[in-house]
C-alpha cells in the first residue's frame, strides 16, 4: 500500500503581505472578505498556502478554486 504525502510550502502573514506588497492588517481584511483562506496551526498561528498565494496573485480575488 503505497501513502502519498503533498507537502504544502506554508507562508507566514508577513511573507504574504510582502509577497502581495500590502500590509499584514490587508492580509486579515483579504481573509474576513474570503479572498485568502489562512490554515490554522494553532489558536494564535496562522499559515497561507504558497500555491493560493500565487493564484490569488495572478488570477485576483475570487479565483479560488471550490472545495
Amino acid at each position: 500500500m503505497w501513502i502519498l504525502t503533498v507537502m504544502r510550502t506554508l507562508m507566514t502573514k508577513q511573507e504574504v503581505a510582502d509577497a502581495l506588497r500590502v500590509s499584514t492588517r490587508t492580509v486579515c481584511r483579504y481573509v474576513k472578505l474570503g479572498w485568502l483562506a489562512p490554515i490554522r496551526i494553532s489558536e494564535q498561528v496562522v499559515r497561507f498556502d504558497q500555491d493560493e498565494v500565487e493564484r490569488f496573485i495572478t488570477e485576483g480575488p475570487g479565483a479560488r478554486p471550490e472545495p
